[in-house]
């Protein structure tokens, strides 16, 4: 127990830890409002109105002094991988973490400062001088330059949400790969149908633990939001190298979950992720068909383009992918005639072999 508080400070309440605190936002606002003491100072940031209307009327009832932090009072002045600028009642901050909550966050911690300036008299110096060191593992962390390789422990549908808001910004003109983790009582659904969008593709892994969710779970309901059939894979084992190996030098990877996936996953030095990607995306230039050796042979100019592959598809698929005509893209297919001879056929993939006339080979 508690005996001495200077302050109750709540940050924002999504729907989270449910089985414990309720189903709504206002009932796990309700629990989270347990920590109002007595006549006591609170500061909160809330961006749920039932949120807010709870905590409120709790402090009414306790008699408590309650600081409300709003966004009305926050700016977002920029934005890249090393923090954010913002204002904040008309002050200007710098945070030495990326992400747009990150804003929100400091911004909460500072309206702390100014509530207990009595008790802890602080220069605005010092707070600015706090809000820029702050640093916290896992919030939108850059682990990896070489590819690019952020990690966020975005678990839960209010933590999507601000990822999301802040990969629009922060990647903005990038692919962007998706590696997602999470424990099988989280709701992963509407994390991938507010995570897809963004993404390219998106690889499930195991996240570990018994309470973790298995990726074949984790693909069977990312199958089944519309928009993602087709872009979502399963990983197991070779896990972050599937995606590595896929990225481009302009692309990026952000790997979202659970916090102990990204724990085990983001482990790894940067050096040792720059020199396996340099090492995988050697090889996969090496890749070469028959088709572009005897090209190459003949010195004819030409330029490859690579597709998604995960199960069957036909030509007319790939070349939507790849946004080509079909009179521009061209099959290849080999047959056996009545002599028992063999025949090569190139065709539009958009045509087809007249099976009837077989005969006549």
């Amino acid at each position: 127990m508690v005996s001495h508080v200077l302050a109750s400070v709540i940050t924002p309440v999504g729907l989270d830890h449910m089985a414990w605190l309720g189903d709504t936002i206002a009932e796990i606002a309700g629990e989270k409002a347990g920590i109002i003491k007595e006549k006591g100072k609170v500061i909160s940031f809330q961006t749920e109105p039932a949120a807010g209307a709870v905590i409120a009327s709790v402090c009414r009832k306790k008699q408590a002094e309650l600081t409300e932090v709003s966004e009305e009072d926050m700016s977002l002045l920029s934005m890249d991988e090393n923090g954010c600028v913002f204002s904040y009642c008309g002050e200007n901050y710098r945070t030495g973490m990326t992400g747009i909550y990150q804003m929100q966050n400091a911004s909460l911690a500072i309206g702390v400062c100014r509530s207990l300036k009595e008790e802890f008299p602080l220069e605005p110096e010092r707070i600015m001088v706090g809000v820029k060191e702050a640093y916290w593992r896992g919030r939108l962390e850059r682990v990896c330059t070489d590819p690019l390789i952020y990690v966020d422990g975005a678990h839960n549908e209010s933590g999507a949400r601000a990822l999301a808001d802040s990969l629009k910004e922060l990647l903005k003109g990038r692919k962007i790969h998706g590696v997602m983790g999470v424990f099988r009582d989280k709701e992963y659904e509407k994390i991938v149908s507010i995570m897809s969008p963004l993404l390219t593709d998106i690889v499930a892994v195991p996240a570990p633990g018994t309470r973790g969710l298995p990726a074949a779970d984790l693909k069977g309901g990312m199958g089944e939001r519309k928009g993602c059939a087709g872009r979502i894979r399963r990983l197991c084992g070779k896990r972050l190298k599937k995606a590595i190996i896929k990225c481009e030098s302009r692309d990026a990877i952000v790997m979202f979950g659970s916090l102990s996936l990204l724990e085990s996953s983001a482990g790894r030095t940067s050096s040792k992720l720059e020199k396996r990607w340099k090492i995988w995306q050697k090889k996969k230039k090496e890749v070469k068909t028959n088709a572009m050796r005897i090209l190459e042979k003949l010195k004819i100019p030409f330029e490859v383009k690579t597709y998604e592959c995960d199960e069957f598809v036909d030509g007319m698929h790939i070349a939507d992918q790849l946004g080509q005509p079909y009179e521009q893209s061209f099959k290849t297919l080999v047959m056996q005639g009545k002599s028992k001879e063999y025949y090569v056929f190139v065709l539009p993939v958009d045509k087809e072999v007249d099976l009837k006339r077989r005969h006549m080979l």
